[in-house]
Protein backbone atom coordinates (compact mmCIF):
# COMPACT_ATOMS: atom_id res chain seq x y z
CA UNK A 1 0.00 0.00 0.00
CA UNK A 2 0.98 3.57 -0.77
CA UNK A 3 0.54 5.52 2.47
CA UNK A 4 -3.48 5.84 2.25
CA UNK A 5 -3.06 7.48 -1.14
CA UNK A 6 -4.98 6.98 -4.59
CA UNK A 7 -3.28 5.10 -7.71
CA UNK A 8 -4.73 6.96 -10.17
CA UNK A 9 -5.64 4.55 -13.45
CA UNK A 10 -3.78 6.59 -15.68
CA UNK A 11 -0.65 5.72 -14.18
CA UNK A 12 -0.94 2.20 -14.62
CA UNK A 13 0.58 2.59 -17.80
CA UNK A 14 3.67 4.28 -17.37
CA UNK A 15 4.38 1.89 -14.05
CA UNK A 16 4.05 -0.75 -15.64
CA UNK A 17 6.62 0.47 -18.62
CA UNK A 18 8.80 1.65 -15.89
CA UNK A 19 8.87 -2.24 -14.80
CA UNK A 20 9.83 -3.24 -17.61
CA UNK A 21 12.37 -0.40 -18.48
CA UNK A 22 10.70 0.74 -21.24
CA UNK A 23 9.45 4.27 -21.95
CA UNK A 24 5.97 5.22 -23.10
CA UNK A 25 5.88 6.71 -27.25
CA UNK A 26 4.39 10.11 -27.29
CA UNK A 27 4.00 13.05 -25.86
CA UNK A 28 0.30 12.71 -24.53
CA UNK A 29 0.81 10.03 -22.04
CA UNK A 30 -1.23 11.28 -18.70
CA UNK A 31 0.05 9.39 -15.65
CA UNK A 32 3.36 9.23 -13.97
CA UNK A 33 5.38 6.08 -13.13
CA UNK A 34 4.82 4.97 -9.34
CA UNK A 35 7.19 1.87 -9.55
CA UNK A 36 9.45 3.43 -6.58
CA UNK A 37 6.75 4.20 -4.63
CA UNK A 38 5.51 0.67 -4.49
CA UNK A 39 9.00 -0.45 -4.04
CA UNK A 40 9.81 1.74 -1.49
CA UNK A 41 6.60 2.71 0.19
CA UNK A 42 6.57 6.23 -0.33
CA UNK A 43 4.32 8.62 -0.83
CA UNK A 44 2.82 9.97 -4.30
CA UNK A 45 4.53 13.33 -5.09
CA UNK A 46 1.46 15.76 -5.10
CA UNK A 47 -0.09 16.87 -8.15
CA UNK A 48 -3.20 18.05 -9.57
CA UNK A 49 -5.61 15.21 -11.47
CA UNK A 50 -7.54 16.05 -14.76
CA UNK A 51 -10.06 14.44 -16.21
CA UNK A 52 -12.92 14.70 -18.91
CA UNK A 53 -16.19 12.77 -19.64
CA UNK A 54 -18.52 14.15 -22.57
CA UNK A 55 -19.37 17.60 -21.47
CA UNK A 56 -17.54 18.24 -18.67
CA UNK A 57 -13.81 18.42 -17.42
CA UNK A 58 -12.55 17.95 -13.84
CA UNK A 59 -9.43 19.12 -11.92
CA UNK A 60 -8.53 18.34 -8.57
CA UNK A 61 -6.29 20.22 -6.46
CA UNK A 62 -5.48 19.24 -2.76
CA UNK A 63 -8.97 19.85 -1.07
CA UNK A 64 -10.68 21.25 -3.99
CA UNK A 65 -12.76 20.09 -7.08
CA UNK A 66 -13.45 22.36 -10.31
CA UNK A 67 -16.26 21.28 -12.15
CA UNK A 68 -15.99 22.84 -15.96
CA UNK A 69 -19.18 22.54 -18.15
CA UNK A 70 -18.41 22.71 -21.42
CA UNK A 71 -21.66 23.61 -23.87
CA UNK A 72 -22.62 26.09 -20.76
CA UNK A 73 -19.77 28.01 -19.93
CA UNK A 74 -20.33 27.25 -16.14
CA UNK A 75 -18.11 25.85 -13.35
CA UNK A 76 -18.66 24.55 -9.79
CA UNK A 77 -16.31 24.36 -6.96
CA UNK A 78 -16.13 21.85 -4.11
CA UNK A 79 -14.32 21.75 -1.19
CA UNK A 80 -14.10 18.31 -0.43
CA UNK A 81 -12.22 18.59 2.64
CA UNK A 82 -15.96 19.66 4.03
CA UNK A 83 -17.97 18.41 1.37
CA UNK A 84 -17.66 14.99 0.02
CA UNK A 85 -20.96 15.13 -1.29
CA UNK A 86 -20.58 17.98 -3.75
CA UNK A 87 -23.30 19.42 -2.13
CA UNK A 88 -21.99 23.00 -2.21
CA UNK A 89 -20.89 24.77 -4.82
CA UNK A 90 -18.24 27.40 -3.42
CA UNK A 91 -17.85 28.96 -7.21
CA UNK A 92 -19.16 32.55 -6.58
CA UNK A 93 -17.03 32.87 -3.25
CA UNK A 94 -13.56 32.01 -5.06
CA UNK A 95 -13.00 33.22 -8.00
CA UNK A 96 -9.14 33.57 -7.86
CA UNK A 97 -9.46 29.61 -7.29
CA UNK A 98 -11.99 29.35 -10.74
CA UNK A 99 -9.47 31.15 -12.67
CA UNK A 100 -6.51 29.48 -11.65
CA UNK A 101 -8.15 26.26 -12.44
CA UNK A 102 -9.49 27.14 -15.85
CA UNK A 103 -6.02 28.13 -17.02
CA UNK A 104 -4.37 25.07 -15.61
CA UNK A 105 -7.30 22.96 -17.47
CA UNK A 106 -6.72 24.57 -20.20
CA UNK A 107 -3.33 23.83 -20.63
CA UNK A 108 -3.78 20.12 -19.84
CA UNK A 109 -5.99 19.94 -22.23
CA UNK A 110 -4.06 21.47 -25.45
CA UNK A 111 -1.17 19.38 -23.85
CA UNK A 112 -2.80 15.81 -23.63
CA UNK A 113 -5.45 15.93 -26.05
CA UNK A 114 -3.90 17.41 -28.81
CA UNK A 115 -3.66 13.91 -30.46
CA UNK A 116 -7.29 12.67 -29.17
CA UNK A 117 -10.17 11.82 -30.97
CA UNK A 118 -12.89 12.76 -28.81
CA UNK A 119 -15.31 10.39 -29.00
CA UNK A 120 -17.89 10.86 -26.56
CA UNK A 121 -20.01 13.82 -26.91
Amino acid sequence: MVNNQTILTMDILPTLLDFIGKKPKGENIDGISIKNNLLHQTNLPKRDVFFSFKNRSFIRSGKWKMISIKNQDRFELYDLSIDVKESNDVSLDNEDLINGFKSKLISWEKEVRKEVDIISK
